[in-house]
C-alpha cells in the first residue's frame, strides 16, 4: 500500500485531471467527427439528388415546383458543404483525439510513478522530481489543449463516465481473463 502522503496526494490528482483531460477530449473527437459524417453524407445526398433530377430533366420543360425544390436542395447542399469546411470538424477531431492520447499518457506515467513508489523503487525525492516534469508536460498539453474548443456536455460525459467506473480495472481484467 502506497503510503498517503501530500506528494502522493498531488500524483494522483495529476492523474485524474490528465484522465479527465483525455475523455473530455476523447468525447469531442467523437463530436466533431459525427458533425463531419452528418454533413458530409448530406452534401452527398442532397448534391446526388439534385444532380441525378436535373440530368433527367434535361431537354425538358421544369416545372415551377421542381425549379425550386432543386434549388432549395441546392442551398441546403452549399450550407453543408460550407458549414463542414468552415468548421473543419474531421481536423478538429484529429487534434481532439492527438491531446486525448498525450493526457492519456501522462495518465498512465502517473500510475507507473505511484506503483514505483509504492515498490520502493523510487525514493521520495525522485517521485517529487517526476512529478515536476510530468506536471511540466501537463501544463504543455493542456496550453495545446486551449485552441480547441470543448462543450460542457463533452466534460458532464467524461464525469458520468468515471462515476460508472470507465476509468478502473476490474478485478476480471487485472487477472488477465
Amino acid at each position: 500500500m502506497i503510503a498517503d502522503t501530500r506528494l502522493t496526494q498531488e500524483v494522483k490528482k495529476l492523474k485524474v485531471d490528465s484522465l479527465y483531460g483525455k475523455k473530455i477530449h476523447f468525447n469531442a473527437a467523437v463530436r466533431n467527427h459525427r458533425w463531419h459524417c452528418r454533413l458530409g453524407v448530406t452534401v452527398l445526398v442532397v448534391s446526388t439528388i439534385v444532380g441525378s433530377s436535373l440530368f433527367a430533366l434535361l431537354g425538358r420543360t421544369i416545372p415551377e415546383p421542381a425549379k425550386w425544390c432543386g434549388a432549395g436542395l441546392s442551398l441546403i447542399a452549399a450550407l453543408a458543404a460550407g458549414i463542414q469546411t468552415f468548421f473543419h470538424f474531421e481536423k478538429q477531431a484529429h487534434a481532439h483525439n492527438a491531446i486525448g492520447l498525450r493526457y492519456l499518457s501522462l495518465a498512465k506515467r502517473c500510475s507507473r510513478l505511484l506503483a514505483a513508489y509504492g515498490d520502493e523503487t523510487v525514493t521520495g525525492i525522485e517521485l517529487r522530481n517526476e512529478l515536476e516534469k510530468i506536471a511540466r508536460e501537463y501544463d504543455a498539453v493542456t496550453g495545446d489543449a486551449a485552441a480547441l474548443s470543448v462543450s460542457r456536455k463533452d466534460y458532464l460525459k467524461a464525469r458520468k463516465g468515471f462515476q460508472e467506473g470507465e476509468e478502473s480495472y476490474t478485478e476480471r481484467e487485472l487477472e488477465g481473463f
